[in-house]
């Protein structure tokens, strides 16, 4: 059985881009649904990308412990959004500026573990504020890291 996400509202904080009339979030701005403890329209919240989106400490079978809540490890991590060489890669949001050290040394032991290549995105900040400008980060394959980071130089969305 899946987990509740409430009252988890990390994907709705703005650490995602949202860009939909009832439900919009960028950076540095909340979906307005989004209230403490939840989401306002959670029964009727939107299909795409809201009942869509699939959160790897939801899924049902997670292998992400209680600790791994996005609201709680501070990243929202996803196992189904990218691809390299055919092969399932782990994507990793930091919910704030930054991925706390207990869980990229999670993320980085699990991909090893299971011979998957992990992304990881972090926020800029200057004086406290967000620049919107992402900072990428990998961990697996030389050609993997190489790659992504090419990617990101070309302003290519990596997943």
């Amino acid at each position: 059985m899946a987990r509740d996400c409430q009252p988890c509202t990390a994907c709705c904080e703005g650490w995602l881009r949202i860009e939909k009339p009832e439900a919009r979030a960028t950076l540095g701005s909340p979906c307005g649904n989004c209230v403490g403890g939840g989401c306002r329209i959670y029964q009727t919240r939107p299909l795409d990308p809201c009942r869509t989106f699939n959160c790897a400490w939801r899924a049902e079978g997670s292998v992400l412990a209680e600790w791994m809540r996005p609201d709680q490890c501070k990243a929202i991590v996803m196992f189904d959004r990218l691809t390299w060489r055919g092969q399932p890669a782990t994507v990793a949001v930091a919910v704030g500026a930054i991925i706390p050290q207990r869980t990229l040394e999670w993320l980085k032991q699990h991909a090893q573990l299971n011979n998957r290549p992990l992304l990881w995105e972090e926020y800029e900040q200057v004086n406290g504020q967000f620049t919107g400008r992402k900072r990428v980060a990998t961990h697996g394959p030389v050609d993997f890291g190489r790659e992504m980071l090419q990617r990101h130089g070309r302003g290519e969305l990596l997943w």
